[in-house]
């Protein structure tokens, strides 16, 4: 078999005391090695460094922001075979021949660093990205792994697909990669927090802030290209897909009248999609507690509740008989009796004590919302914990204790509601999206709400609307503040590739 001709990618910026390490590790590979190191921003003695193993040099005297010199190598990189490191820690040769080894002998395109799905404190905000990502690509079984992270290798064809410009944003690259059908999978694990010991993630840290950006800009790509065909179509009442289309005119809900403030006027919106979970108990620990005047009923799916509704303070609105806009005027005319709103799901009891602790924060006008955070809701590792660390991130709200309200019952005034809109009721994580773009007052109540998980693993249906309401919320995040999101953009010299 003809041995390929491999390019090395190295970007640099400051790294003089690894670089040489780095160098001469790629030297010990059994190829024909093409090693370029793009130097840019460096004040040190990388260059010359670099310039004594007598490699490829292309110096830029200007920072290129990050993986923007992976760009930049391969415009200059002439080989069959792509590797792709980095400058500041040092991966031994035995560790980098797998990746090459991967493309030339098994045809893949694309060889990832076989991070696992195991989520830990140390990796927990970008590997919760990572792992959502793949999961929306339907390629679960890459877990954790992601062209965001070194060593990976990637063939000549992978990068005519791709294109140079796109390994600038790795989520996106390995995006087109996906959607365009390469073979992408997971080669050997380098365990990149033993080898990069200096750099100690957390919150603040810009690089996660980057990699959180990114995945917006992968995920905007996603909804445009895939939208059809990867079926995000919302099935509550919304009626809405994730579309990044421009928005359609908004229709100006009217006013919602004032109340008679010492008689405060509270509204359950209950949603529930399974006719075999008991709904009649629910709303009897409702009327029990005796601080909600109106009980609205949103029947996803079965039909079943009539005999619910021989009450007065009930109406149940079955979804499969109207359309959205006839659910939106029945609704509005019932909730423009109510100054406060409790939305819950049926799937899960609650306590009857659960209403007032949400609603005593509303009462005393400091707050617009009130949640639940129940611990071990999710299942470590799945898609709604992912998608729970990934949005609290992306919104910003990691100082916070936050449990994104998709299974857990929440509060909000009259005023929230028409700041987030009506529309948005139904998918709590635009709701609570919205809630934060319109810095609305947020508490986050800690309690214990005896919860069956199992019937979370057991759903299929529950898994995919939870990642159809995701997916719809992300792509409202992207329209509403576009792919920098809440962050800072970030510095990346494009227009250098």
């Amino acid at each position: 078999m003809t041995t390929p001709l491999v390019s090395v990618i190295i970007p640099a910026c400051n790294e003089e005391h690894t670089i040489g390490e780095v160098i001469e590790e790629v030297t010990k590979l059994e190829y024909n090695l093409e090693i370029i190191v793009v130097i840019n921003g460096s004040t040190d003695n990388t260059e010359k460094i670099a310039r004594r193993f007598h490699v490829t040099v292309l110096l830029y005297k200007d920072p290129l922001g990050h993986d923007v010199g992976r760009a930049i190598g391969v415009k200059h990189a002439k080989g069959d075979i792509l590797l792709f490191l980095d400058s500041d820690f040092v991966i031994q040769a035995g560790q980098l021949t797998p990746f090459i080894a991967a493309v030339h002998e098994k045809k893949i395109d694309i060889a990832l660093n076989a991070y696992p799905k195991t989520i830990t404190k140390q990796n927990m905000i970008t590997s919760s990205a990572k792992s959502l990502l793949n999961n929306m690509l339907n390629r679960p079984d890459l877990e954790s792994s992601s062209m965001t992270n070194v060593p990976h290798a990637i063939s000549r064809k992978a990068l005519e697909i791709i294109g140079e410009k796109s390994l600038a944003i790795p989520p996106l690259a390995l995006t087109k990669a996906v959607i365009n059908y390469l073979n992408v999978e997971k080669s050997a694990y380098v365990p990149l927090h033993k080898l990069n010991k200096k750099h100690k993630r957390n919150s603040s840290d810009p690089l996660i802030h980057l990699v959180m950006r990114d995945h917006l800009k992968a995920f905007k790509f996603l909804f445009q290209q895939k939208e059809q065909q990867m079926d995000f179509q919302h099935t509550s009442f919304s009626g809405k897909s994730p579309t990044l289309s421009p928005s359609p005119q908004k229709v100006t809900e009217s006013p919602l009248p004032d109340e008679d403030a010492k008689h405060f006027q509270t509204a359950a919106l209950i949603f529930t999609s399974n006719s075999e979970k008991p709904l009649l108990p629910i709303i009897q620990k409702i009327r029990h507690e005796g601080i909600v005047n109106n009980i609205i009923v949103i029947d996803l799916n079965s039909n079943n509740y009539t005999y619910i509704t021989d009450k007065d303070d009930t109406k149940v609105f079955f979804l499969s008989q109207l359309t959205y806009h006839e659910i939106k005027e029945a609704l509005l005319l019932e909730l423009f009796k109510n100054r406060y709103f409790l939305v819950l799901n049926t799937d899960y009891s609650i306590y009857i004590d659960d209403l007032s602790k949400l609603l005593s924060p509303l009462l005393t006008g400091t707050y617009d919302m009130a949640t639940m955070y129940i611990k071990n809701l999710y299942e470590k590792n799945s898609i709604p914990y992912l998608g729970n660390i990934y949005l609290q991130y992306c919104l910003r709200q990691d100082k916070a204790l936050l449990q994104l309200p998709w299974f857990s019952p929440f509060m909000l005034t009259k005023h929230a509601l028409q700041k987030i809109g009506l529309q948005h009721t139904a998918n709590p994580f635009k709701l609570y999206t919205f809630a934060v773009i319109h810095q609305l007052k947020i508490k986050s109540i800690k309690h214990h709400i005896p919860i069956d998980i199992n019937s979370f693993k057991a759903s299929n249906q529950l898994s995919q609307l939870y990642i159809k309401d995701l997916s719809g919320c992300i792509a409202e995040l992207i329209e509403q503040k576009g792919t920098e999101g809440l962050y800072t953009p970030a510095f990346r010299a494009i227009d250098k590739i």
